[in-house]
């Protein structure tokens, strides 16, 4: 359910700008350890892969960090390839044609799991049967992390080859404990539950996921008075469209160079209130930094919050590359 107060909260800076000559420079080592290699000589950072470094915590790059530089070359390059290719997975997920079904429903020949009609149910009744944006009725139970990404094998092979490239944005940790559940490769279907759901009306799931129009950053988990239950707080925030390519080679240095570009993006995208569109349904504008209650059982809301901040990592570089379903 919504959640009257507080309804907004200044939005922070969507790229960690305050630390981009540190990332720059760890930038141009990582690129200059995999031209060391004679096999990628020739390698130069891409856009997807500047706002991942622009993007991922700082201890990702720093020594023993998963895209150091005291990594083996030849491992640096798989992962920065293998991030991207972790990106586009995010976000390809077919549409149905046909209403009555997600959005992101698989239409593939590949035998496998249905969505489980519960689970569902369990979301819509949390979320109020309801828009959690602008609260319309009748919604769309969307998944967060994409139903696509388990539910048959072969869809389960596809994440297998990029799951553990999460790392970059999470500790090995994290990603065993929740790789049962998106990998989910002797039970399809292991993150078709209520907690990696959230209701939308259908224009909003499109521009959530194939248009990178926004995203939902989690700011924390808070238990109810009596303790029965967690709210976790999502805030809204917009984000640019950048006219560019996740594939293309980007300048670390040196005059109107591509790094102080994308950098500059995000500092005058907030400067100027992270200008949005006006919701084509409602005719009502809605901030970044509008504030978004969802009340559920206190065992799902640590699930919850990781799959909102498995999508706000996707999102975020997703945006900032230029890549969209729709782009």
């Amino acid at each position: 359910m919504m959640g009257a107060d507080p309804e907004f909260q200044e939005p922070d800076i969507l790229l960690l700008v305050h630390e981009a000559e540190i990332r720059r420079g760890f930038a141009i080592k990582i690129e200059s350890e995999i031209r060391a290699n004679p096999r990628t000589a020739d390698f130069r950072l891409n856009a997807a892969q500047v706002a991942v470094i622009l993007s991922v915590p700082l201890s990702t790059l720093r020594p023993r960090g998963y895209l150091s530089s005291g990594v083996l070359s030849g491992k640096l390059h798989e992962r920065l390839v293998g991030l991207q290719s972790l990106v586009k997975h995010f976000l390809n997920q077919p549409l149905s044609s046909k209403g009555g079904g997600e959005p992101d429903e698989q239409k593939s020949l590949a035998p496998g799991v249905k969505r489980d009609a519960s689970e569902a149910w369990k979301c819509a009744k949390r979320d109020g049967n309801a828009c959690l944006m602008i609260g319309t009725g009748k919604p769309w139970v969307c998944h967060i992390v994409p139903f696509t990404w388990n539910n048959n094998q072969a869809n389960v092979q596809k994440t297998k080859e990029v799951i553990w490239y999460l790392q970059a944005f999470f500790s090995q940790d994290w990603v065993l404990r929740y790789s049962p559940y998106l990998l989910a490769e002797r039970f399809p279907g292991g993150s078709d539950k209520a907690w990696n759901m959230l209701c939308l009306h259908i224009n909003n799931y499109l521009w959530w996921k194939s248009d990178v129009r926004f995203g939902f950053k989690c700011l924390g988990i808070r238990t109810t008075t009596n303790g029965r239950k967690s709210v976790v707080v999502l805030q809204l925030n917009w984000m640019p469209r950048r006219a560019i390519n996740p594939a293309k080679l980007m300048s670390l240095e040196g005059q109107d160079n591509d790094f102080d570009k994308m950098v500059e993006c995000a500092k005058s995208f907030h400067q100027h209130g992270s200008p949005h569109s006006t919701h084509d349904l409602s005719g009502l504008s809605i901030p970044s930094g509008h504030l978004i209650h969802v009340q559920m059982p206190n065992s799902e809301a640590v699930h919850f919050k990781a799959m909102i901040d498995l999508q706000w990592a996707m999102i975020v570089v997703a945006a900032f590359c230029g890549a969209s379903r729709t782009s």
